[in-house]
């Protein structure tokens, strides 16, 4: 479908062309017409937002939502016409991790915004390039960055009762109980547990958490009563039902 159809109802043709060249004009002519719609369907509201990594391919500029994981510290560089910045983040969108690079302007960008891990954000025109085998993607001067909050944040999530053993699940629920953390060893590793349940309309679960998940339910401060989403976790099937085990793939994030 043409950018200019998911408008049609708002605008006219003039209005968008309009609203086009004053974008591309902001940008200094920088961008291209694909890069350009892409901006001003944001702006409009009219930017689907739902895309996977597995979905992307190399070469194209996506529109993404990713949980901040792991933050790698601004690095300067030297290059011809001067110096250059970087900073990379780990981004998680509820079944994939993936690189995210910020060149120049937006590495500068990043580390004012004081993003920290667990945060949300939603990248607008990322270049998806390839690095030793993998997926990368790459914001410059014509990538937007936006730090999703509130409401805004939406992951589509599996009602409790309908859970089953199967592959990696969102959900939502309340917390109404809290065990206290465990730790103990496994050869040479030391391994910490802690176990909360969850609740929604449509039943009760438990819910394991794992080494760096259990570290981030007290960095979180969370309690009985708070509701959250629970990120990319597993369903496994135990003896008295369904568990939802999250280790270092999933995520937590308040609601």
């Amino acid at each position: 479908m043409r950018a200019y159809d998911l408008v049609s109802d708002i605008m006219s043709r003039d209005e968008f062309e309009k609203c086009l060249d004053k974008i591309k004009e902001e940008f200094f002519d920088l961008i291209d017409d694909d890069a350009g719609e892409m901006l001003l369907l944001d702006e409009v509201g009219r930017l689907d937002k739902e895309v996977h990594i597995e979905d992307m391919k190399v070469g194209d500029s996506y529109v993404i939502t990713l949980i901040v994981g792991a933050i790698y510290p601004l690095r300067r560089f030297k290059r011809a016409e001067g110096e250059g910045e970087v900073i990379s983040i780990m981004g998680f969108d509820g079944e994939d991790n993936i690189r995210v690079v910020f060149w120049d302007e937006k590495a500068i960008e990043f580390e004012k915004m004081r993003l920290k891990k667990g945060d949300v954000v939603r990248i607008i025109n990322g270049l998806v390039k390839e690095n030793r085998g993998r997926k990368e993607m790459h914001l410059s001067r014509t990538s937007t960055l936006e730090k999703v909050e509130g409401e805004e944040v939406h992951f589509e999530t599996k009602p409790i009762g309908a859970l089953t053993p199967s592959g990696r699940e969102n959900l939502k629920g309340k917390i109404i109980s809290i065990n206290a953390p465990k730790s103990f060893a496994k050869g040479e590793r030391e391994i910490k547990l802690r176990k909360i349940e969850l609740e929604d309309e449509t039943g009760t679960v438990g819910v394991a958490l794992w080494n760096e998940r259990a570290d981030e339910f007290e960095e979180l401060g969370l309690k009985e009563g708070d509701e959250i989403f629970v990120i990319g976790c597993f369903a496994k099937s135990y003896s008295n039902g369904i568990e939802i085990s999250c280790d270092w793939r999933g995520r937590l994030l308040r609601t």
